[in-house]
């Protein structure tokens, strides 16, 4: 897989890298076998997506969680079901989050109701529900946000707000239920400048 990366991480033109779907090492993006393993290095393509899918259920967390990450940065919709049946069978907190932030990446809304079941998430992976709930963005997210302000952390019932509130901004949002409307202008009211207590 060819991602492009600069020496303070962000996107941009200086350096390509690709991945071994093998041993996870990488490489050059002019390099045709592996540095590590010595396994040819896949286009993307099919194979390559396969491959990607499959490392889901790999034992190893690490190469779980890279194999999402790229799945994610690729908006790979063939990965949707993978990765939430991922979410229903792992009890792996490092995995989960990759999945979480992987569907937000990639959007779908047949996800929500795998995530709305955030609660019984540590925290790290409930704030990343709020945020790739907030970055789906359809109405369908409604439910599962409004449910996400009665979260024990501060920090899930802002995030969930601020998502709320982007929404509702967008016009995307038609709050048909009133007492959610009620309860989501209350919290917003309780809520500390700045967001979280």
């Amino acid at each position: 897989m060819r991602f492009q990366f600069s020496s303070n991480w962000k996107f941009c033109s200086e350096r390509m890298i690709t991945y071994c779907t093998k041993c996870w090492t990488q490489n050059s993006s002019d390099a045709t076998t592996c540095r590590n393993c010595g396994a040819a290095l896949e286009p993307i393509g099919g194979d390559y997506t396969e491959k990607l899918l499959a490392a889901l259920y790999h034992p190893e967390p690490g190469t779980v969680q890279m194999a999402a990450w790229v799945l994610g940065e690729l908006r790979e919709t063939k990965a949707v079901p993978a990765l939430t049946e991922l979410l229903r069978q792992s009890d792996e907190p490092g995995a989960i989050e990759a999945a979480v932030e992987a569907l937000g990446k990639i959007g779908p809304t047949s996800a929500v109701s795998v995530l709305a079941n955030s609660s019984r998430w540590p925290l790290r992976v409930r704030i990343k529900v709020a945020e790739a709930l907030g970055s789906i963005g359809e109405v369908k997210t409604e439910k599962a946000l409004l449910t996400m302000l009665q979260d024990p952390s501060s920090l899930v019932k802002s995030l969930a707000a601020d998502a709320l509130s982007r929404l509702l901004q967008g016009a995307r949002l038609t709050f048909q239920d009133f007492k959610c409307r009620a309860r989501l202008d209350v919290y917003s009211f309780l809520l500390p400048a700045g967001g979280t207590s």
